[in-house]
């Protein structure tokens, strides 16, 4: 095999004529027809291992040479050929491969680059105080048509687009949404194409925690479970809230008043059982429903032998599924929301390692036992943690009633906490703008045709 080679760049492209003379008009040309310029030369040329034989008299003879066998095989100048198509028909499919695979790469991170920057820019427009009153209008003002075309088109669908095999589809894609959503590849792309992840040191309800700080707001401790219009004219609603006493430890019930009210919790069946009176037209009817997440907390040492693994030093800290007969999605070792500075994580093989498993369900103790050999703790969280995503996509607004607003409408866009931050805001900036007339900052540019 040749240690080393010269190559050159230069690729010609040659046709040829036809003969003169010749009657007719024969065509001859090799046109596209790429000559290899490449000049190979041979450095070291060794067969391993060496054979020798021995005569019956038990004297040593040393073999033919290898070359003299190679050319009565019809190598007549091995030492170049074997390299030659050693590198042709080996080295240059890989090479080949590798550089198809390295373009799809690069192709996909710069796509991502501008995709995070069309997003970005409803930074922009927001510091600027533009809001907008539905979910698709926003989704424009991030990334025009493209944004909400994601929403009407599976990940399977748009990853197929893009080029992606359907093995990686099946696979990767696969496992990657089901356990971030629970999910199969048949939600909408703009669900499956959130970028990156983050955590905030001390968990990630501090965001709502500080932002209550940093506001200077009255928080009250109850419960909403009646919003009711009392002037139409010039809204002001009415809040009726539950909350405990805390001396008798009853449950009260008490009422404000309020000139805007903005909901941020969502109004489907099972997640909420807010009502709203005495509005003159019927509120927007809010869509779809929720995905069932359960995430068992096991403080436990992992049972390799279920894996494949022998040694439980060996089995995978982070383990994803894509055949839904499989009782749970992932399975992945956690660590601390606060990591201390003398922190030392804990093995697979560590009976201290603490596992988030996610299912579809429930597990049962038998289960359990069939992932972990010994079990420490225990804890369950059944919850709906996201939309159930469908094609096409549920868009809805953002405005229930002037002076009513609806920040969770976002979610059915995309489940995640950049995407909640951006909703929160835009619906801070509509009630802004309504309470003090800004109409032009609503909805901006988008064409209004009255009629006479």
């Amino acid at each position: 095999f040749p240690s080393g080679f010269r190559n050159s760049t230069a690729m010609n492209r040659r046709s040829r004529q036809d003969s003169k003379g010749k009657e007719g008009s024969e065509a001859t040309a090799e046109i596209g027809k790429a000559k290899d310029w490449r000049e190979f030369q041979c450095r070291v040329w060794q067969l391993e291992p060496t054979v020798r034989l021995l005569s019956w008299a038990g004297k040593r003879i040393d073999p033919v040479g290898v070359d003299y066998i190679l050319q009565k095989l019809g190598f007549k100048h091995a030492r170049v050929t074997i390299p030659k198509w050693i590198q042709r028909g080996a080295m240059d499919p890989i090479d080949k491969i590798l550089s198809i695979f390295l373009n799809k790469m690069v192709n996909a991170l710069r796509e991502e680059q501008e995709t995070s920057s069309d997003a970005a820019h409803i930074y922009s427009l927001q510091d600027a105080g533009n809001a907008y009153s539905s979910v698709e209008d926003l989704l424009h003002a991030m990334g025009g048509t493209t944004f909400v075309e994601m929403t009407q088109t599976s990940m399977r669908e748009g990853l197929e687009e893009e080029g992606f095999s359907t093995r990686f589809i099946d696979e990767l894609a696969m496992a990657a949404v089901r356990k971030n959503y629970g999910q199969t590849v048949d939600v909408p792309f703009f669900v499956g194409a959130q970028p990156g992840l983050w955590s905030v040191d001390g968990g990630n309800k501090r965001v709502p925690v500080e932002l209550i700080k940093a506001a200077k707001v009255n928080l009250i401790p109850g419960v909403v479970h009646k919003v009711t219009l009392k002037n139409s004219d010039q809204p002001k609603f009415l809040l009726q809230y539950r909350l405990r006493d805390h001396n008798d430890n009853q449950i009260l019930t008490e009422q404000k008043e309020y000139d805007i009210v903005i909901v941020a919790t969502p109004l489907h069946e099972g997640k909420s059982s807010i009502t709203f009176t005495d509005f003159p037209t019927p509120l927007p009817h809010t869509q779809g429903k929720f995905h069932r997440t359960v995430e068992t907390i096991v403080q436990a040492k992992v049972n390799a032998e279920y894996f494949g693994f022998s040694d439980p030093k060996d089995t995978p800290t982070n383990i994803m599924t894509v055949n839904a007969n499989i009782p749970f999605n992932s399975i992945a070792i956690q660590t601390p929301v606060s990591i201390p500075s003398d922190y030392s994580p804990a093995g697979p093989e560590s009976e201290d390692a603490v596992w988030k498993v996610a299912s579809q369900r429930p597990l049962a103790d038998s289960e359990i036992r069939q992932l972990f050999t010994v079990v420490k703790d225990r804890q369950v969280v059944d919850w709906l943690a996201y939309p159930h995503y469908t094609i096409p996509g549920h868009l809805g607004t953002f405005v229930l009633h002037d002076g009513l607003y609806y920040v969770n409408g976002i979610e059915w866009a995309a489940s995640a906490m950049e995407m909640s931050v951006i909703g929160g805001r835009n619906v801070a900036l509509l009630s802004y703008n309504w309470w003090h007339g800004l109409d032009a900052k609503v909805d901006p540019g988008k064409s209004t045709k009255t009629e006479l």
